[in-house]
Parts: structure tokens; sequence; C-alpha cells
């Protein structure tokens, strides 16, 4: 599926079922700026794919491939501008990929604040928080402090352009907890049950994927009208004791740590975790006001991940113009 992928390597590599591209001399055609102007057709060479059971894209079918050759010193000044560029992408994605929310860490922060306001509680709340055993704030069963947890439902058909109805798989949750709505399915109104609906302030639970994917969890943060979910996910609404949001975090906090590989039942082909397990998981249960809080602290760190996501795409585009202005000449 991936005859034609175009990458470069500056360290050498053991190279196995690829063909490699070499410049003649580094002072006509620069290798830098030659892999950068091969993968911005890289949609062409996917296109060139022969085979029915593994594809291939041979050298033979792209050696007259035509590109534009400026002079060294238009190539080099493009490399350089071109790897600025990269290097504010490429940090973006260290800050990106590094973030964890410091869950724990808030946690005990609060505990050690709430009791300093509140001294008499000292007996009950123990400093340090500690998930096993608990030790800190109150733990409780999740299924004490929800309204409903609901598994969705299996339907006969759905499709990408078929009716009216978003029905939500697993793939629609992202391993770092965010809804993604591109690609979805749909299903007809005939075969969609409203009990089964979404609405802002939920909660979705992976109940069932491979064993290291069960547990992840996203908050639905809009109203999604004529939506559904399917019977891989189960669907959380909190009682007015417990942040959703604010449980969203715990559950996929739990997730990261792989709190969850040890719970799940073993099904034909996939794991999962029912819903007898999934209430009786103990999550710790401070006030209210300390879960906003601390919502709103990881809400604020989002942001700043955000902004770093959509400097990317900036960066992602300028290195895109300067690539095209090489191809227009």
């Amino acid at each position: 599926a991936y005859a034609g992928f175009i990458n470069y390597f500056k360290q050498p590599i053991f190279a196995s079922d690829c063909t490699t591209i070499q410049t003649i001399s580094e002072d006509e055609l620069n290798s830098d700026f030659l892999y950068r102007v091969l993968k911005s057709k890289q949609e062409d060479f996917y296109a060139l794919q022969k085979g029915m059971g593994q594809p291939h894209v041979y050298s033979k079918d792209f050696i007259n491939f035509l590109i534009p050759l400026p002079p060294i010193e238009v190539q080099k000044q493009i490399v350089s501008e071109i790897e600025g560029y990269q290097k504010v992408i490429d940090g973006c994605r260290q800050v990106i990929d590094a973030w964890k929310p410091d869950v724990e860490g808030y946690l005990e922060e609060e505990l050690k604040t709430y009791l300093e306001a509140h001294p008499e509680q000292k007996e009950e709340l123990k400093e340090g928080l500690c998930p096993e055993p608990a030790e800190g704030w109150p733990m409780v069963k999740l299924g004490e402090v929800c309204e409903n947890i609901k598994p969705g439902f299996a339907c006969g058909k759905s499709e990408k352009d078929y009716g009216e109805v978003l029905h939500l798989r697993p793939m629609n949750i992202s391993s770092t907890g965010e809804l993604i709505l591109e690609d979805c399915k749909y299903i007809g109104m005939e075969e969609f049950d409203s009990s089964y609906s979404i609405k802002k302030g939920d909660v979705l639970f992976n109940n069932t994927n491979s064993k290291e994917l069960v547990g992840k969890t996203c908050y639905i943060s809009k109203d999604l009208p004529n939506t559904g979910y399917s019977n891989h996910l189960t669907r959380i609404r909190t009682s007015e004791k417990l942040n959703s949001y604010f449980l969203s975090i715990l559950l996929q906090n739990l997730f990261k740590k792989g709190f969850f590989l040890n719970l799940c039942h073993k099904w034909v082909g996939q794991a999962g975790i029912n819903n007898k397990v999934l209430q009786e998981i103990l999550i710790p249960l401070p006030p209210l006001s300390v879960q906003q809080r601390i919502v709103d602290r990881i809400e604020a760190e989002r942001k700043v991940i955000d902004g770093c996501r959509e400097l990317m795409k900036t960066y992602e585009e300028k290195i895109k113009w300067v690539i095209d202005k090489v191809w227009e000449g």
C-alpha cells in the first residue's frame, strides 16, 4: 500500500525492498533539495504502483521524471529556508509529544491546599495521594457517581456516505483522547435509537478493541445532533457530584498508564471491559470546585498544545509554498 513512499536518510542504513536515489554531484544537485522536490510529488509516485497483491513502484517508471533544477546557490538557499521552518515544526512536535497532563500532581497539590483551608479534614484526608491503596481524596466506584453508563449498539450497515445519523466508532477516538470526526460512517435514521444519542458533556469510553487501545476516552465538548455510537464504545453520563470533563481526564490518564490492560476480558479476536467492571473502577472524588480547577489548568495547557499544532500547520504551509514556487519556476 505504501509502494512509492519517499523518505530521506542522512545516515547510512540497510535498504531492503526499496530503490535508492543518489545525486551524481552535490555541486549540481543538492540531496536535501532533491528530497523536498520529490516529496512534494508523493501522490504522483503512489500513482505509479503496479501489481495487485503486493504493489511495486519500479525505477524504470520514474527514471524520466522531470524536476526543476535552479542554480546550486538557489537550491542551498531554499534548503536553508525550509530547514528553518522545519526546526519550528520539530520543536512543536517535541512539545506535543512530551505533553502529559499531570493529573496526580494536580490532585496532590489541590489536596495540600484543601487541607490548609480545612484542617479539620486532616484525619479523613491523609496527605500524599497514592492510587493503590488510595490515600488522600475519597475514592468512589465509578458506578456510584454516574447517572448512566450505557454501551452502544451494533448496526447492520454503516458507510461514509450512507444515512443521516453519525455512528461513532473506536477509530473516532484518538489515543490522546480527542474526538476525530474525519472519515466518519453513517447509518440510516430507521436504525437509530435515540436512547443512544450523544450530547455535550458525555464521556465516550472505548470498551472493545485491541488490548492496548481499550480504555481510550474522550470528552464530548459540543452538541452532536443525530449522532449515535457503536457497541465498542460506552457512553458515560455523570451525576452532579462528578465533573464529566474531570472524569474523562482521569480515565484517559489511567489508559495512558496501562491501567486497563489487566482488566480486559479476552473475547473473540479482541479484548474488552464490560459494564460491570467499568462501574467498579475506583476514582478520586475531590469537591467539584477542585475538579473544576484541575480541568481549568489542563485546559490551559491544552490550548498551548493546540497552538503548537496550529503553528506546525502554518510552517508546513510555508514549506509547501516554497516548494510550489520552485515548481512554478
